[in-house]
């Protein structure tokens, strides 16, 4: 067996089914990531900024606390999966976490 997921044309078709097809069929036939050097980039940049984030966050009262690291975590699936006003942003070359956040 390929071990292709025989359920995936059966599910509704999602942005994230989208991904999680390619990344299967990307790892499972060997293909050549043509975003792998765009995306070691961006997490060599998002990584850079890791601590002062973290400082930040550690940094607010509780009750704010939780709120930013949900707007983080919704942020970053925003950021993660490229809408239009967060494509514009890495277009210009501004990529900013806290922009994604605020689309």
């Amino acid at each position: 067996s390929s071990g292709i997921n025989a359920e995936w044309p059966l599910r509704p078709g999602t942005v994230r089914t989208l991904l999680d097809c390619r990344e299967q069929f990307l790892a499972e036939f060997d293909f050549y990531d043509p975003y792998i050097k765009f995306k070691q980039e961006e997490n060599t940049a998002t990584l850079a900024k890791l601590p002062a984030r973290l400082e930040y966050i550690h940094s607010l009262p509780w009750e704010e606390r939780q709120t930013e690291l949900i707007r983080g975590i919704l942020g970053g699936n925003i950021f993660d999966w490229g809408s239009s006003a967060v494509v514009k942003i890495n277009e210009s070359k501004q990529i900013n976490f806290k922009e994604a956040c605020d689309i």
